[in-house]
């Protein structure tokens, strides 16, 4: 499971985050870090890429739903619901917050995805304004931004409005796979762009065509028509499938597939 700060209610009302400290290496750098060649090009291992998918997608189901994995590495695994959880926005989904853990363990692909940095997160329910980092903003943020820009006195007026919500996460997480699959991002407007992954991968294009489909519903401009992450775990069972099939054909990635923790 994707790991993220727990999230409760004290006592005395005030939110609390407890976050694990882990030794951890920036997944920023991923695709250069890469040593497995794909020909002709570098690519990120699908199996890898699925992997990801699959453990963001776990983490936004809790700290959106409070849903928790449980029975994690059979077939017919389930998600309990936490009675106490409260929907929270993590609001700054990117590449540099995603982050690899190496654990004792030996999980698939040989490591943890790790979704970090809460510094913009925030009640789901009392979300105002934006927050962020620009670049990878949600069409509703890059709106509200552009209204700043164009309208300062409706902006003002505005400011303090509910913009941003769970929704606005799925886009990010959208975000987050089309560039670590391609190593670039669009740039976000009012036509919805159609996820199509590269060449690279057509080897496995059944594979491809489920990960895309997962990317493409996630990419809607109206955050209405996105899925809430709840919605994107039968997704997420169904490419879990895909992955451990991958590992039982081609094996997990060797930790030595990456660079070290210290960059080397």
């Amino acid at each position: 499971m994707a790991f993220f700060a727990r999230l409760g209610v004290k006592d005395l009302g005030s939110y609390a985050l407890v976050q694990r400290y882990d030794p951890v290496w920036a997944a920023k750098n991923l695709r250069n870090s890469c040593r497995v060649k794909v020909v002709p090009q570098i690519h990120v291992p699908i199996v890898f890429i699925l992997h990801v998918f699959i453990s963001l997608v776990d983490a936004l189901a809790y700290i959106h739903h409070g849903l928790h994995r449980v029975n994690s590495e059979q077939e017919d695994e389930l998600h309990e619901v936490d009675p106490n959880h409260i929907p929270i926005i993590h609001g700054d989904i990117k590449p540099q917050n995603i982050l690899l853990r190496w654990p004792e363990g030996k999980p698939y692909c040989g490591l943890l995805i790790v979704l970090a940095d809460s510094g913009c997160a925030e009640v789901a329910s009392q979300s105002k304004g934006v927050c962020g980092t620009e670049g990878y903003d949600s069409p509703e943020v890059a709106a509200f931004l552009q209204l700043r820009k164009n309208d300062r006195a409706r902006y003002e007026r505005v400011k303090d409005s509910p913009v941003m919500s769970t929704k606005s996460d799925i886009y990010q997480l959208d975000l987050v796979m089309y560039i670590l699959a391609t190593y670039a991002l669009w740039s976000i407007g009012e036509a919805r762009e159609r996820v199509r992954l590269p060449p690279g991968y057509d080897e496995f294009a059944q594979v491809k065509k489920e990960l895309e489909e997962a990317m493409n519903c996630c990419s809607e401009v109206q955050p209405g028509r996105r899925p809430e992450a709840r919605v994107l775990l039968v997704k997420a069972k169904v490419l879990k499938l895909r992955r451990d099939r991958l590992v039982e054909r081609y094996g997990t990635l060797p930790k030595a597939v990456w660079r070290n923790l210290t960059g080397d």
